[in-house]
């Protein structure tokens, strides 16, 4: 599904659902900004899906972003600020990481 055929709205932790339920309450599709997907770890912050809160400026600007015809991870590095991602060092290791799990596991099916 295309960025313009979905609703994405920002929602406080506290009420962190009600969004969701007003979009289905006007049968409107809904989803969610694949934040913890394409902006991982910054040195000094815990894992996005904990820390992760956008400001409503940069929300509509990865949006706007997006809707341009950027991907995720492109409209993202352009709006936030680096705090949200790892160094090239430390994403590579992060991927090396990754590779090694999902080797281990198809080893152990």
């Amino acid at each position: 599904t295309s960025c313009e055929q979905r609703l994405f709205t920002p929602t406080r932790v506290v009420n962190r659902h009600a969004s969701l339920r007003r979009a289905a309450a006007l049968g409107v599709a809904a989803a969610r900004i694949p934040l913890a997907e394409h902006a991982a770890l910054g040195r000094s912050s815990q894992p996005v899906d904990r820390a992760g809160v956008l400001t409503l400026p940069a929300t509509v600007d990865v949006l706007l972003r997006v809707h341009a015809g950027a991907s995720w991870s492109q409209a993202m590095r352009a709006a936030l600020p680096p705090r949200f991602f790892l160094s090239a060092e430390e994403e590579a290791e992060a991927r090396a990481k990754r590779q090694r799990a999902k080797e281990q596991s198809r080893r152990t099916t």
